[in-house]
């Protein structure tokens, strides 16, 4: 034993290499065993890389079931020579056409201003309930306004713009009255209340009906005035309206020469599909601006291309495995259907509808990638027939179908990509516990050659020991015959 320890250093190293030695025998159980586990990982990455890449895919084919998928293709703008006075869109129904615009007025609320009254003194209205009354747009609305008969000119004119503001929601559209009230000290002493209307035009002016109340703010019928030529022009510190004539609270201009008037500064019936929105009174020396409506290719573009960025992502992704491909069927078959779908007809093209997505300006490479090619020829198609092109993508026999129908087997918790994923999973667990099991077998293997070698060694030099004294007890014997 003593060379087992100290001097048996040696041995001690002997009896490593010996157990080493049986370890290296048995590594290739264990590199079989993590090579069928990393050819496992890297298959289920695939499978879940792909997966990725495919609810991106869905994502996008999903977005042209909509119930309104046709008006998408069907965008246009409209252009403006100058987008500070006039800015029009379009609906997508509109024809293709140009046409001139000047501005000469634009739309405007009406605003009524009470007289001005000295704040500090009474207002002289017994205590009680009192309403006003407004008429807007052919429409009688009330407001009630509590007194105690004590209140100043200052303190009344609070308590009825208060009560009109209250009922000035567009949360309560039965008792909202469209007006918003504000008092305004206009001296130290002096005070008084603007009314205005909400909305913009003639038929939104503001009317009320004579009262007691409005009486103490200047207000009477002879600020109405009988006709639109004769209410009364607000100046000074006495009662009247900011727009002397009502109809002048009408936008007011001219499309290709005709005289326009609307109570708007956002024009929707005047061009069928577009929507003309006023922004600046022009001078009377300038000259008309230049609007014309087109097709929003640009828009339809920005709407297509992520789907064929998708499309390529999947096909790129595939055709860069070739061993998945030529391991898996399925996965081979879908780069197969992904690239017919591509160029097949899509569409019966009847009465002169586009058939194939080429016919649209939306080609695929040798590569297998899809890309709109020809823009110019896409604009074209849109212009021609903005429907098609729609059909192209939706219709039962579409691409939208055609790509589903190719990807059907694989998503979802049920599909392939799923199933096989969870499948790689279990057997790349069922590998890790194979390894496990086998590195320990050879552990306790090497503990027990390790005891057997130890005990050989033992023996060993127990008996190198006993040879060892029996040479020297002969050495002596021999050495005591002389």
């Amino acid at each position: 034993m003593a060379g087992l320890s100290g001097v048996g250093g040696s041995s001690e190293t002997y009896l490593d290499q010996l157990v080493n030695s049986y370890r290296s025998s048995q590594q290739t159980k264990v590199a079989t065993l993590d090579q069928k586990r990393t050819k496992l990982e890297s298959t289920r990455s695939f499978f879940m890389n792909l997966n990725n890449r495919l609810n991106t895919f869905v994502t996008q084919l999903y977005k042209f079931a909509s119930s309104s998928i046709a008006d998408t293709f069907k965008k246009q703008k409209v252009n403006s020579t100058d987008a500070t006075v006039a800015t029009a869109t379009s609906s997508g129904s509109a024809q293709i056409q140009d046409f001139n615009i000047k501005v000469n007025r634009k739309a405007s609320n009406d605003i009524l201003i009470s007289k001005s009254i000295p704040i500090s003194d009474s207002f002289g209205v017994e205590a009680g309930t009192k309403s006003l009354e407004f008429i807007l747009n052919g429409e009688t609305k009330k407001v009630d306004v509590v007194f105690d008969g004590e209140e100043t000119n200052e303190q009344a004119m609070k308590k009825i713009t208060n009560a009109i503001n209250a009922l000035n929601s567009d949360d309560d559209e039965d008792n909202n009255i469209a007006i918003s009230a504000t008092y305004v000290k206009d001296t130290a002493t002096t005070g008084r209340i603007s009314f205005n209307s909400k909305e913009y035009g003639a038929d939104n002016r503001i009317i009320f009906k004579d009262s007691t109340i409005f009486e103490k703010l200047g207000l009477d019928s002879d600020v109405l005035g009988s006709e639109k030529e004769k209410r009364r022009f607000n100046t000074g510190k006495d009662a009247g309206y900011k727009v002397e004539k009502y109809d002048d609270l009408n936008s007011s201009f001219e499309l290709n020469g005709i005289d326009i008037t609307r109570s708007s500064n956002a024009v929707d019936d005047v061009i069928e599909g577009v929507t003309i929105n006023l922004l600046k009174v022009q001078e009377n020396e300038d000259n008309a601006i230049s609007m014309n409506t087109e097709v929003d290719a640009k828009s339809v573009e920005d709407f297509i291309n992520p789907l064929l960025k998708s499309f390529n992502d999947v096909f790129n992704y595939i055709s860069s495995n070739k061993d998945m491909r030529r391991s898996e069927s399925t996965i081979s078959g879908l780069i197969y259907n992904l690239r017919n779908t591509a160029t097949s007809q899509l569409n019966d093209g009847e009465n002169g509808g586009f058939k194939y997505l080429a016919d649209i300006g939306i080609t695929i490479n040798t590569n297998g990638e899809l890309s709109i090619s020809d823009n110019t020829k896409l604009t074209e198609a849109l212009e021609k027939n903005a429907q098609s092109v729609s059909d192209l993508f939706t219709n039962p026999n579409g691409l939208i179908a055609k790509l589903n129908e190719s990807i059907s087997s694989l998503k979802g918790d049920s599909g392939l990509l799923q199933t096989r994923t969870l499948n790689l999973s279990n057997q790349i667990e069922d590998a890790k516990k194979k390894t496990e099991t086998v590195k320990t077998r050879i552990d306790d293997q090497a503990n027990v050659l390790r005891k057997q070698y130890t005990s050989y060694l033992k023996l060993l030099y127990e008996a190198q020991g006993q040879s060892s004294l029996t040479g020297m007890m002969s050495s002596s014997s021999t050495g005591s015959s002389y």
